[in-house]
């Protein structure tokens, strides 16, 4: 189980935004918004799928039957690796696809594109923060169980 969660630490870490795209497209691409609307619905997805996560642990945190509890942590764990996909496959893509025009409007453009990624990232890194402090309450509910 070390083993699992050491992994999951891992892939946490490892999993940031990369910065360069081999698909990156110039030009009158209008995609943005769309892409910027379906980064909000993953958002939104995974900030519902981690408030699952915290009910699940606490439901751990008050259960008192030995197998009760076994099953609801690996319930928990099966949603913890549910998560790291979710991060890994879903909020990352598209991130770095903007717009590059010509003139003092493409410079401003830029700028708010930049922000938005900023704002994604951090609230990314939000995210992972908060599957790191999922993945330590349950090997910290895991060893109650020893």
């Amino acid at each position: 189980m070390k083993k699992v969660l050491s992994a999951l630490t891992i892939t946490a870490l490892m999993a940031s935004p990369v910065f360069a795209d081999a698909q990156h497209k110039h030009g009158d691409d209008k995609t943005g918004s769309m892409s910027g609307m379906m980064h909000h619905e993953k958002m939104t997805s995974m900030n519902e799928h981690m408030q699952e996560m915290r009910e699940a642990m606490e439901k751990i945190k008050s259960e008192s039957d030995p197998k009760k509890r076994k099953k609801l942590m690996e319930e928990h764990m099966k949603s913890m690796q549910k998560g790291m996909q979710m991060m890994n496959h879903g909020m990352d893509k598209g991130m770095n696809k903007g717009e590059h025009k010509k003139g003092d409007k493409a410079e401003q453009m830029g700028k708010e594109n930049m922000m938005n990624k900023m704002k994604m990232m951090e609230h990314r890194m939000d995210m992972m923060q908060m599957m790191m402090e999922q993945m330590m309450e349950h090997q910290s509910e895991e060893k109650k169980e020893m």
